[in-house]
């Protein structure tokens, strides 16, 4: 067999096998596409919090991965596709046979595969393979509109708030609020954790000022801020605590007798100054020792003082920045829970949210959930009987007991920045409390379970499940006690 024959041959079997692999590939990129627009509109709904270009990533890497694993595993070899082209061209295996054929020596078959050759050079691999579309393409319109449906949708069904002068007020003195902290505080020389907490305000305050933003995203900007504050002045706390710690137990002497004083008794910034007022002597005495000639153990001794106390200058410079920075944090966290406040007295938008009519559920079972998951959150039947049996134990006294005391419920009640809450704590005492103030004990949780009934979404119809709640309980509690 010549070689031109041989590489003519190979020539039209690789055209086959490279227009085989384009056809196969570009179907199951189809049919994969299909199914994987399928999958997202899925995941959109299912999975609201994802970001869109994560999810939209995803999908197209499993989708090439999809298609090519699926190309892989529908690879044909030469003599496949030699036979197709047979059945198709009517060559009656000819062209399968010169492929199996071209290594043999026999006169015969050498024969055979330079006619092959020849023809092989004309092959048309458009008519064996053709491009055609599957079915998933030519329904490939329904999950495009699905996924416009599922992403565009609740945006234009979603009610927006008219403007609100009151939010926008309160949100201009808030922007303005921070923005006298920045500037004030940018005139100082911050420290690394103050560095970090003014670029918390600044994007706090770009927050702040976009436009649109409503009640609730304020809120959660501003919380999410507190809580970052919060967590760093608990490790200021705790370094805090270990550099007094350290500092009480610097050793005195009769050089550094003030200095000592100073310290035990918290006075950091006279101690400062006194650690600079002996390094200023110690330093001076040094000179004058070595240009004496003193002994080299003595000019040790007074080197190794002195590098003790700037270690200790170290130090108390650092606890004096750590406890700015706790001061600066607690004004940080006054400022943002007046915020707050203020933010949370404002009414709430009256926004019909279509999240549930995007799920496929209707408003009734909607406005169900809803009132239940507040059921579980303000009050469940569990602490519905606690509160009732606590309070009949509050009212119930038992003159009978030999000590004279009686358990009483102390109540707690914090209004204000926008949420209230109480809590109950049980203390001991001498039996001297009277009926009435258990009255005002029971106005009091009143009062805050009212608080949070007008400050919080509550439905109509659970508001006056609560009421008669707090009405059930002094009746029965008297019953009891009589």
């Amino acid at each position: 067999m010549s070689d031109p024959a041989h590489q003519d041959l190979l020539f039209g079997v690789r055209r086959l096998r490279n227009r085989y692999r384009r056809v196969v590939l570009l179907r199951y990129l189809v049919q994969a596409s299909f199914y994987g627009l399928l999958v997202t509109a899925a995941a959109l709904v299912l999975f609201p919090a994802i970001e869109p270009w994560r999810l939209a990533l995803a999908v197209l890497l499993a989708v090439a991965v999809t298609a090519a694993a699926l190309g892989w595993k529908h690879r044909r070899s030469f003599t496949h596709l030699a036979k197709d082209f047979d059945n198709h061209a009517g060559w009656k295996d000819r062209f399968s046979s010169s492929v199996d054929l071209m290594q043999s020596s026999d006169p015969v078959a050498r024969h055979l595969v330079q006619q092959t050759a020849t023809a092989a050079r004309d092959l048309s691999t458009e008519k064996l393979y053709p491009y055609r579309v599957p079915r998933e393409g030519w329904l490939m319109p329904l999950p495009v509109l699905l996924v416009a449906a599922v992403l565009f949708l609740p945006g234009m069904l979603h009610g927006e708030a008219p403007p609100n002068p009151e939010l926008e007020s309160t949100l201009a003195s808030q922007i303005q609020r921070v923005e006298d902290l920045l500037s004030r505080e940018r005139e100082e020389v911050p420290t690394e954790n103050r560095k970090e907490v003014l670029q918390q305000l600044e994007e706090l305050k770009k927050e702040l000022s976009r436009d649109p933003i409503d009640k609730k995203d304020a809120m959660a900007e501003i919380s999410k801020l507190m809580e970052e504050i919060r967590k760093s002045q608990e490790e200021n706390e705790e370094q805090k605590a270990k550099l007094e710690e350290m500092l009480r137990n610097f050793k005195s002497n009769d050089r550094n007798q003030k200095l000592s004083e100073a310290m035990q008794a918290g006075q950091y910034a006279d101690a400062a100054n006194r650690i600079d007022e002996l390094l200023e002597e110690m330093r001076d005495e040094l000179r004058k020792l070595k240009k004496k000639g003193a002994d080299p153990e003595k000019l040790k001794e007074l080197e190794e003082q002195i590098r003790e106390l700037e270690n200790l200058k170290a130090q108390l410079l650092k606890l004096l920045n750590v406890r700015y920075d706790l001061q600066f944090a607690g004004e940080i966290l006054d400022v943002l829970s007046e915020c707050e406040g203020e933010l949370g007295g404002l009414p709430d938008d009256d926004i019909e949210d279509v999240w549930f009519v995007r799920l496929g559920k209707c408003q009734g079972q909607c406005e169900s959930d809803k009132i239940l998951r507040l059921h579980q959150k303000l009050i469940s039947p569990e602490s519905k009987k606690a509160g009732k049996a606590t309070m009949a134990k509050f009212l119930a006294d038992d003159p009978t007991r030999s000590d004279g005391s009686h358990e009483e419920v102390k109540v707690r009640v914090r209004e204000g920045k926008g949420r209230s809450s109480f809590t109950q704590t049980q203390v001991s005492n001498d039996g001297s409390q009277s009926q009435l103030e258990a009255k005002e004990v029971l106005a009091a949780e009143r009062r805050a379970a009212q608080d949070t009934i007008e400050r919080q979404d509550v439905p109509a119809s659970y508001r006056e499940y609560i009421r008669k709640y707090f009405e059930g309980i002094q009746p029965e509690a008297t019953s009891q006690q009589k």
